[in-house]
């Protein structure tokens, strides 16, 4: 899957999009008690009512570091998934499924394009 307004896609219900007022390729964000991300709604029938699914592989970019528990501008989904081991003798994380809510940006709300992934500045070459 592609990146969306460069952002990890979030894959939502055509119904459940409709309900909240999201398009296809809008920037959403996706929350919990954990934190919040930024994503790129892929609104599909193939995805069940009531579920979303987040993308893997994006770099962990703070939105405002001044934050308590900063939004990931890029939709880096471990900022909402418990790193709580299942046992103390697996000591593995749960993190394949959590609750989350998801909601439609306001049109005063400016998205910072996403730094993580821009080229650092060569000092001195």
């Amino acid at each position: 899957m592609y990146k969306i307004q460069g952002r990890e896609p979030v894959i939502i219900n055509t119904n459940d999009a409709q309900k909240l007022g999201i398009k296809h390729g809008e920037v959403i964000e996706v929350y919990n008690k954990r934190g919040a991300v930024l994503a790129g709604a892929f609104v599909t029938d193939k995805i069940r009512e009531g579920v979303v699914q987040i993308q893997e592989g994006a770099w962990y970019d703070p939105e405002n570091t001044n934050d308590a528990i900063p939004r990931c501008n890029a939709g880096a989904c471990n900022v909402l998934t418990s790193s709580r081991p299942t046992s103390r003798w697996a000591q593995a994380t749960a993190v394949n499924t959590c609750l989350v809510n998801i909601r439609k940006l306001g049109k005063d709300e400016v998205l910072k394009p996403y730094k993580s992934i821009l080229a650092p500045k060569i000092i001195g070459a």
